[in-house]
């Protein structure tokens, strides 16, 4: 596999790490557990991915990135089906984007597994593009993550930014 793949497919889970650990704070208990055990689990695959010089078990990958992606799905079915309030218990923009990079995770490990490219070390690409694959694909991570963090409840009482400054208390300017 293409090392900037590897690194693609590493952002791609630091990003859905990320925003499943950020809708945990606002979950009910079951399913907070449910997504921090998730997000966690991904934080350590996508620092595996980048340390090593292949893939952690991608098969078991490929099946495990549809995890969030089933749990978030039977919500939006119960909520259809009737289920008063299901689909509002994940938040839908965090997890419409989360899916988005488990979708891109699950789908590029099954491309790379059925061409027999995912198990095979590949050599290293120049410096100069391994580079630019890397920021491409950290600047299109970045992209997707930062609106999902800021429609989750951290980023509902996140400090606006330029707000951020040392105020001097009443009476002490000169």
């Amino acid at each position: 596999m293409s090392q900037i793949v590897k690194a693609w497919l590493a952002t791609a889970a630091l990003g859905a790490g990320v925003i499943h650990l950020s809708v945990v704070v606002s979950s009910p208990l079951p399913l907070g557990i449910a997504m921090f055990l998730v997000g966690a689990a991904e934080l350590a695959w996508a620092l595996l991915a980048l340390t090593r010089d292949r893939l952690p078990l991608p098969r078991a990958t490929r099946l495990l990135a549809l995890v969030p992606v089933a749990i978030w799905a039977l919500l939006l079915v119960a909520s259809i089906l009737g289920a008063d309030g299901a689909a509002s218990l994940l938040p839908l923009v965090p997890m419409a984007l989360g899916t988005l990079f488990n979708l891109f995770i699950a789908i590029t490990l099954s491309i790379q597994l059925r061409s027999g490219r995912a198990d095979a070390v590949r050599p290293a690409p120049a410096a100069g593009r391994y580079l630019l694959g890397l920021a491409a694909g950290a600047a299109v991570v970045a992209a997707i993550t930062t609106p999902a963090l800021a429609a989750s409840e951290a980023g509902l009482y996140a400090v606006p930014h330029g707000e951020h400054g040392i105020t001097e208390p009443a009476g002490h300017g000169h």
